[in-house]
């Protein structure tokens, strides 16, 4: 959980610091007050971007030259964490922990699991490959606890190939000792996500079933490259087209995650409020596998659930949330539009103008 969060320059809030109950709270207040910042907050500490721009220069008060987000976090207040990131117009981020300086933003996100449903944040379901490969690394990092140094080894090394392929010359001794590595990583970051798949499936059927969904989802993870074949002899194999179109065409970079109904594509049988559903669930799935696989919680943000989620959806989605046990932060512009007519939270924070009052 994050207890205590003091914000810097972020948008509309300036200086501005707030102490967290374990359970839900709620922050209240007109669109445009600065409600979501609050939780962009609390996602840029933990994994270093914020879920609604990749830009640093709109993340930053228009009066500053960079932001700051210094938080508090930890499930027993013994065991307490001091983190903080400070990123400025130029994208360069300072990062801290406990009082060091830090050259991971990993060191954080291991401490500090976060997960967001919210309308600005990208489709899991409709979205590009990269978003559903981010919920298989997410379980790997935190319910497999797989390196982080496997993520970083292998965008490097595929850097480096790709910048050799791009040049138009990919030297025999050169890309056998990327393709090593990509071998080498890629190797562990497809068993990871293979591994965490099989444990999540499960608990995202039974997330359905108490959502009431009318339709048995069908999960198939896809690494990337052929069944038959190794990673280094999918690599060989593939040596000329990458030559030909300048890029690496086979690893865990392809990989993604296929959900379908009666084995079509979701996207082609399911209504748009039954993805919106399906999306939410995907959510909630991680969030029960990580409590049960390692007993920690993640931090759940949720951003204006009220404006995509009816009233009898919401009240089903907090049920599990509540029965979780996980810390909650919630935003709308009343109560009932956060989601909680049914649920009184320990916190409200009323948001206006860049300022917050409890």
């Amino acid at each position: 959980m994050i207890s205590t969060l003091h914000i810097q320059n972020l948008r509309v809030l300036k200086d501005v610091s707030l102490e967290f109950s374990p359970g839900i709270s709620a922050l209240v207040g007109e669109n445009g007050a600065g409600k979501t910042s609050v939780l962009e907050a609390i996602s840029l500490l933990s994994t270093g971007r914020s879920f609604v721009s990749i830009k640093p220069r709109a993340l930053i008060h228009t009066e500053a030259s960079a932001l700051m987000v210094f938080g508090r976090f930890g499930d027993r207040p013994e065991l307490r964490h001091r983190g903080a990131i400070q990123l400025d117009r130029g994208g360069e981020k300072r990062l801290r922990l406990d009082g060091q300086g830090i050259g991971s933003q990993a060191e954080i996100s291991r401490l500090l699991p976060v997960l967001v449903l919210a309308p600005s944040a990208q489709d899991l379901i409709l979205g590009p490959p990269l978003i559903r490969r981010r919920l298989m690394d997410w379980g790997a990092f935190y319910v497999l606890g797989l390196d982080a140094l496997c993520y970083s080894g292998f965008r490097r090394a595929l850097l480096q190939r790709n910048m050799l392929l791009r040049s138009g010359t990919l030297p025999d001794g050169e890309d056998a000792a990327w393709c090593a590595q990509l071998d080498q990583f890629g190797r562990r970051i497809d068993a990871g996500r293979e591994a965490f798949i099989l444990r999540y499936i499960p608990y995202l059927q039974r997330i359905l079933e108490s959502l009431t969904f009318p339709h048995p989802i069908e999960v198939r993870y896809r690494r990337g490259w052929l069944e038959d074949v190794t990673l280094a002899e999918a690599l060989a194999k593939s040596r000329v087209r990458d030559l030909k179109y300048r890029a690496t065409h086979v690893g865990p970079q392809r990989a993604d995650l296929e959900l379908c109904v009666g084995g079509e594509p979701v996207a082609d049988r399911l209504s748009r409020g039954q993805l919106k559903t399906l999306n939410v669930a995907c959510v909630l799935a991680q969030m029960k596998a990580l409590v049960m696989e390692t007993g920690e919680r993640p931090v759940l943000l949720l951003d204006d659930v009220g404006a995509e989620l009816d009233l009898g959806f919401q009240s089903r989605v907090w049920a599990a949330v509540s029965q979780s046990g996980c810390q909650a932060i919630t935003t709308g512009v009343d109560l009932v539009r956060a989601g909680l007519a049914d649920y009184r939270p320990e916190n409200v924070f009323h948001v206006k103008h860049g300022m917050i009052s409890d």
